[in-house]
């Protein structure tokens, strides 16, 4: 046998016979408490629906998906082109060497039956005297027709733009060239971009995408978590009438809350697992359908997507992991105050329901917040511990901030576990 926990007057046994689990009493009620609940939560269905199969499929479908739909190196957009200039060839040449779907049309066609028909996400016309426009010196006008409606007309337009601004630039240059005249004539000003980021840190395409993407994905696990389970555990069972049988034992209701807590962190902290796996794969595939033109590039690697390894490895590992756990406690200790403080199992799902709200909004919001506010966020239950992994991966050298978010998260999250424990006790002094 493998001996799993050790007490002072038993243990708690894995026999080897598959999927027979068993276990004699030991001496802490805690682990009584947790290893029933574990026990009873691997063989509901719902523990591989809620904790593995979901975050396993939904996070890439929900985050490749529309990438993989709106790429053109998966899904090119279809362009028609409608020339009737024939003077006009080089650019249409040019145009067609860019695109991987096109069509080009030497005469007039019903557009608007194109467009009924979804041939084409955009059709570019060309008129007859375009040609004899830039010829005498003067603009010349291209036609785009699109449905507002197919969200692939952006995309074509994103994709000809750059050969329409470099066909255009070199007939500025040659226009400037015949009348001896440079291009800073017709561009006074020019403009620079520099980022300004740490020393030692590196901003890539992956590192902007992480940074947003992460701490997301930090307040995901404070919201789902063990949320279902935990709701079950506290206020399905006391309107079984399961909770007051177990607390008219000689046990104290607190070691009942903290064995009950330890199992939805358990649950909890395998769930996280699961969505930093997924997140890998959603990572991967998006990288694969990304750059949006065929000429970009996007490294994939720890340091592209982590910029604060650089410059501190080992913190930047140890902080995220420290995120994914307090995140997890902290949401199950609210969980916890929402389902204790309900009568039945349906009113702890709308107590939860509030607390979920609550929570979402910072979540979906900080990611697009100015860094002037995050110094405040520090003070906002859970959203400190976005800014805390933020920090921890785009700014591991800067000390004060990261510990400040870290000791305000630990100090949450100790009142919330004090806070449920006084909800719980009110069961514990019922039940007596």
């Amino acid at each position: 046998m493998w001996r799993l926990f050790k007490g002072s007057s038993g243990e708690v046994k894995l026999t080897r016979s598959f999927g027979k689990l068993g276990y004699t009493i030991p001496g802490r009620t805690e682990v009584i408490v947790m290893w029933k609940e574990l026990t009873e939560s691997i063989r509901d269905r719902r523990t591989m629906i809620n904790v593995f199969l979901l975050p396993a499929i939904l996070m890439p479908i929900t985050m490749a998906v529309p990438l993989f739909m709106m790429s053109p190196k998966t899904s090119p957009p279809s362009i028609v082109i409608v020339n009737l200039d024939p003077m006009a060839q080089d650019l249409v040449k040019n145009l067609t060497k860019a695109l991987a779907k096109s069509v080009v049309e030497n005469k007039e066609i019903n557009i608007s039956e194109v467009m009924a028909k979804g041939s084409a996400d955009l059709v570019v016309f060309i008129p007859r005297d375009f040609s004899e426009r830039l010829s005498a010196g003067k603009s010349a006008t291209l036609i785009y027709y699109f449905d507002p409606y197919n969200m692939k007309y952006s995309m074509a337009i994103s994709v000809i733009s750059n050969v329409i601004e470099s066909y255009s630039r070199n007939i500025l240059y040659q226009r400037l060239k015949q009348i001896n005249m440079s291009l800073e004539y017709v561009e006074p000003i020019k403009t620079e971009m520099k980022e300004v980021v740490p020393k030692g840190i590196t901003v890539s395409p992956a590192s902007v995408f992480s940074a947003m993407l992460l701490p997301i994905f930090i307040g995901i696990i404070a919201i789902s978590g063990a949320s279902s389970f935990a709701l079950d555990m506290i206020a399905g069972e006391r309107e079984r009438k399961t909770l007051e049988a177990l607390l008219s034992n000689p046990v104290g209701g607190f070691s009942v809350l903290m064995g009950k807590y330890l199992a939805m962190a358990m649950i909890a902290l395998l769930s996280a697992v699961t969505m930093i796996l997924s997140l890998g794969v959603s990572l991967v595939l998006m990288v694969a359908f990304i750059p949006f033109y065929p000429s970009e590039s996007m490294n994939f690697s720890l340091k592209d997507m982590f910029p604060g390894i650089g410059y501190n490895p080992m913190a930047v590992v140890a902080g995220i992991i420290v995120a994914v756990i307090l995140s997890a406690l902290t949401g199950n200790a609210l969980i916890t105050i929402g389902a204790s403080f309900a009568r039945s199992f349906k009113e702890a799902q709308q107590y939860v329901g509030f607390i979920t709200m609550g929570l979402i909004i910072p979540i979906i919001a900080i990611p697009y917040m100015s860094p002037s506010m995050m110094g405040a966020l520090r003070f906002v239950p859970v959203a400190n511990l976005i800014v805390f992994s933020r920090d921890i991966m785009l700014n591991p050298g800067d000390f004060l901030p990261i510990v400040e978010s870290l000791l305000l998260s630990v100090a949450y999250l100790v009142l919330f576990m004090w806070i449920s424990s006084k909800m719980f006790s009110r069961e514990t002094i019922s039940s007596s």
